[in-house]
């Protein structure tokens, strides 16, 4: 089934227009992308690993990708999380702790604090064929050895401080 995105201008402002996924984006021209870190109370995050046949095929990172046709990036990011993962997760769960413009997208980031069990992750056979807990060493380490996705931005880095405190001191940094 062909996947249309709205089409915003450069100050984030929706246009009339839409550009079906696969075709080249013209310049000046953007659509909503998510981000959604996973981060439990042992201090972790989860990863996905990337299907073989996608772009950076069996490369890890975090939940995403792009808002359909009407969606805002909340309304993406659930549908994204319950589709890739099998996560249902409440909008008041979403934390949105970034936002910035990249070259043909605007880019929204959420984190999620959770604690899933194992089985209640269900991959989406299409997009990722594993799934992994990391912690900061582990996530250095895999950033080391190149196993993650170029354009993911290290969480314990960026995100993890812009959490409101009482959830980081509540899932133990």
């Amino acid at each position: 089934m062909a996947e249309y995105w709205d089409i915003y201008d450069a100050d984030r402002i929706k246009t009339q227009r839409v550009h079906l996924r696969g075709e080249p984006i013209e310049d000046g021209d953007y659509h909503l992308v998510v981000n959604i870190w996973i981060y439990n109370s042992r201090g972790e995050v989860l990863l996905t690993q990337r299907h073989p046949d996608i772009p950076f095929g069996l490369k890890w990172a975090c939940t995403g990708g792009s808002a359909i046709q009407g969606e805002d990036t909340l309304t993406a990011a659930m549908r994204e999380t319950r589709e890739e993962i099998g996560l249902q997760i409440p909008p008041q769960k979403m934390i949105l702790v970034a936002q910035e413009r990249r070259l043909h997208s605007f880019l929204d980031t959420f984190v999620v604090c959770c604690d899933p069990k194992d089985e209640e992750i269900v991959m989406q056979p299409e997009e990722v064929v594993g799934f992994c807990w990391v912690n900061e060493a582990g996530y250095r380490k895999m950033e080391q050895k190149e196993l993650l996705h170029p354009a993911l931005k290290n969480f314990f880095e960026v995100y993890r401080s812009k959490l409101p405190k009482a959830l980081i001191h509540k899932k133990g940094r």
